[in-house]
């Protein structure tokens, strides 16, 4: 994935990045998907949406599982 904010690639698989879903408001116009890596999210925030929506639905942090194991977790 590519982060709108610093144009840097990163990986989805990571925990925290952020992410927002641009509802449009009008019939004809568009919706769009933001991600944010995990150095911006750490440094600006996690992004948020200026319209009048609940954040916690159309907003979020990628964040791992409780199942996730690190490799100095295995053996």
């Amino acid at each position: 994935m590519k982060c709108d904010d610093c144009g840097r690639f990163f990986s989805p698989h990571k925990p925290g990045w952020s992410w927002l879903f641009v509802p449009g408001v009008q019939p004809l116009s568009y919706e769009e998907v933001r991600e944010r890596c995990q150095d911006c999210t750490g440094r600006l925030g996690v992004l948020r949406s200026r319209q009048n929506v609940r954040h916690e639905l159309v907003s979020g942090v990628y964040a791992a599982h409780l199942t996730d194991r690190s490799e100095s977790d295995v053996g």
